[in-house]
């Protein structure tokens, strides 16, 4: 190891009866005795008394000697998953266990396996044991040769533990755990940042209680809050729309001037001549044999019809109508409104002043 520093002298004093004997790395499955010295996490600790399992930063068994110059933060937390966490697996506290706090892996898929996510194991740990968690800084040593250096890392939400480059989208949470600065199968490295995402709710401005499905997020400027809120029809300009079918008559007020018209008034209208003009004459062989005329303005009507007794009904409900004159014959009146009965060949006009 290059660039230690001298960071605490044994103090208390603790007195070595045996040879200081190096160890290596740091590993959770030996046993090392009073004496053995051992890297881990770019320091250096000795042993004050016999250990197996428990990690060096645990003070009980262990004596930092030097430190490098490396920017990290570390943590010890306890291993009580029931199998061995391996080194560079993204883990969460679950809980204490005595003055430490417990371990487990990480996933995305879940709101606890997620939001509480600590950092990176910087060596494997096995079951029942205690172990160094990068909580921000270097992890090193761990294998990074999935990852592309530079890439960013997220936290799997299909590998317990793992990471991915790919931000994981909803409904799996998106917990960002750092940067790749190595990519290597051995000696790979991860700069740890850990920004945990967060749920709507959890933002400070919002407010969010009894959702129901179909809400909306609504601004309340009395409380400056955002709130879930239960859309109406006044929220968007439609207060005076009944809460009902459109498609029922029933639900439209009529007046006067807007009405429904039904399928017997269509066909009537359809059958009539209506016109508001001074002066008609139309060739009405085509024509239906009933005649509705509800206009004001006629002034003539003259009828084409075929030879032979035909019974022709004529409905005027106007009011300007003074005659009807009808070929050889004597006018009939003022007093027509509703049925002219006429068994001659030829209509030739009808007139009023």
């Amino acid at each position: 190891m290059s660039d230690f520093k001298i960071v605490k002298l044994l103090d208390p004093a603790v007195q070595i009866t045996t040879n200081v004997t190096p160890k290596g790395v740091y590993s959770a499955s030996t046993t090392y005795g009073v004496g053995d010295t051992v890297s881990f996490g770019n320091s250096s600790y000795i042993a004050i008394q016999p250990t197996t399992g428990n990690a060096p930063t645990n003070t009980t068994y262990w004596q930092l000697l030097a430190s490098s110059s490396t920017n990290k933060l570390t943590t010890t937390a306890r291993n009580l998953t029931g199998s061995t966490i391996p080194a560079g697996a993204v883990v969460y506290f679950s809980g204490v266990n005595g003055n430490l706090p417990t371990l487990a892996l990480s996933q995305a898929n879940t709101e606890m396996g997620s939001t509480k996510t600590i950092g990176i194991t910087a060596v494997a740990i096995n079951n029942n044991a205690d172990g160094e968690v990068v909580v921000f800084g270097l992890a090193d040593s761990l294998n990074t040769s999935a990852f592309t250096a530079g890439s960013a890392l997220w936290l799997s939400p299909t590998v317990p533990g793992g990471m991915t480059m790919t931000k994981p989208s909803a409904p799996n949470h998106a917990v960002f755990i750092g940067f790749c600065t190595r990519s290597h199968p051995t000696d790979g490295t991860i700069e740890v940042k850990i920004q945990n995402g967060f749920e709507l709710e959890e933002l400070h401005n919002v407010a969010i209680s009894s959702i129901a499905n179909g809400q909306v997020i609504q601004y309340e400027s009395s409380t400056q809050l955002w709130k879930n809120h239960t859309l109406t029809k006044s929220d968007v300009g439609l207060g005076n729309v009944p809460n009902v079918d459109a498609t029922n008559p029933a639900n439209i007020v009529q007046t006067s001037s807007y009405r429904f018209v039904t399928d017997t008034e269509k066909a009537i209208w359809n059958a009539s001549v209506d016109e508001t003009f001074e002066t008609v004459s139309k060739n009405l062989k085509s024509y239906p044999y009933v005649l509705n005329y509800t206009g004001s303005q006629l002034t003539s009507i003259v009828y084409t019809l075929p030879a032979g007794s035909i019974t022709k009904t004529l409905n005027y409900a106007g009011t300007k109508l003074t005659s009807i004159v009808l070929s050889g014959s004597t006018p009939l009146g003022i007093n027509l409104t509703k049925t002219l009965t006429y068994s001659g060949s030829t209509l030739t006009g009808v007139s009023y002043a």
